[in-house]
């Protein structure tokens, strides 16, 4: 089998983002984590909390600053607590940006999906047709969003 020692690296890798993922979800239920960079061009922040992420990108804020990061975690208060984002999913595009909300459930299939295709050997017209059939459905998705 060529590429074998290559494919379990892959693997590996995409394993170990799967478990960071994995705690980030349990921790979401108690603690917020936001992070956020500041551009002369454009604003983005990613946020977790309840079992979701909300992912925000502002363009053209013209500020005449340098690049910035910045992190912060907070604990949920009991009587403020956030909503449970576990089946939200929301995307929106304005004038200024977009702004898209995923539960986490949804990046660890993306990353078992992502740590198995190293070991499909061999791509047929099925699986072509079926991966072109997705992606035309999330663009349809985000188009129908925007308007």
């Amino acid at each position: 089998m060529r590429f074998r020692k290559l494919r379990i690296a892959w693997s590996v890798f995409w394993g170990l983002i799967y478990v960071v993922l994995i705690i980030l979800w349990v921790r979401s239920y108690w603690w917020s984590d936001v992070v956020w960079v500041i551009t002369p061009s454009c604003d983005a922040r990613a946020d977790s909390a309840n079992g979701g992420t909300t992912i925000s990108i502002f363009f053209d804020s013209e500020r005449k600053v340098a690049n910035e990061w910045n992190r912060n975690s907070y604990r949920h208060n009991t009587s403020m607590r956030p909503p449970d984002a576990t089946w939200k999913f929301d995307i929106y595009m304005t004038r200024r940006g977009l702004d898209a909300s995923l539960p986490h459930w949804f990046y660890l299939l993306l990353t078992s999906l992502i740590a198995v295709a190293a070991w499909i050997r061999r791509f047929s017209l099925r699986t072509l047709l079926i991966a072109t059939t997705l992606i035309a459905m999330v663009l349809g998705r985000i188009v129908y969003a925007s308007r």
